[in-house]
């Protein structure tokens, strides 16, 4: 498993990512994605993302052994799931979230587009622990059920205020905090209670 240790964006947090594979080709995302660009320029990228997803997806049981043990040996303060790629499946999710639970000392945060996972995981009683934050993506067009909205999750929406105009979110998206694109010096995704605007990129 590659834990990623430094990036341009997220800084000194650590991180895990996965390729592609999981995701959904019809979205307004997919084509334009910043990590599908960064995937196809750098071959070492491309190979951890690979590496990461089929562990996690064929050996889930093994992954999670070395997730933990990383967390226990390392004990960061802040990690960042989905640096890349989104959640592998119900289990995959259902897994981080457990891990999350019992690794009080690590802040987690996660960004998805896999809502349908987020419904039937809470759909079965599955609960967030205080020290996991997830933010619901958005985009123009691309929108979470209500019942995910009713429930309270924040939103990381990707864009400007002008691109949900005349949208169910449009003072949603007027209020959300603007990213300035260093997490290890800014960390508000982790903290904050507002929604997240980051432009295209």
């Amino acid at each position: 498993m590659h834990i990623q240790k430094d990036n341009s964006k997220t800084g000194k947090i650590d991180g895990i990512y996965y390729d592609r594979s999981m995701c959904d080709k019809n979205l307004p995302c997919y084509r334009p994605c910043y990590w599908g660009r960064c995937m196809a320029r750098f071959q070492n990228v491309a190979q951890y993302a690979e590496q990461n997803t089929a562990l996690w997806r064929d050996k889930p049981e093994e992954a999670e052994k070395r997730f933990r043990a990383y967390l226990e040996y390392e004990r960061p303060d802040f990690f960042r799931h989905l640096v890349g790629g989104d959640f592998l499946s119900l289990d995959n999710l259902r897994r981080l979230v457990s891990i999350a639970a019992d690794n009080e000392q690590t802040h987690f945060l996660a960004y998805t587009k896999k809502h349908d996972y987020i419904e039937e995981f809470l759909s079965i009683g599955g609960r967030f622990p205080f020290n996991f934050r997830l933010r619901l993506s958005v985009w123009p067009n691309f929108f979470p059920p209500d019942r995910l909205i009713q429930a309270g999750f924040q939103l990381y929406f990707t864009g400007t205020p002008s691109h949900y105009i005349g949208t169910p979110f449009e003072q949603r998206a007027a209020k959300a905090y603007e990213c300035i694109g260093k997490c290890d010096t800014c960390l508000y995704c982790w903290g904050g209670y507002y929604d997240v605007i980051n432009d295209f990129h």
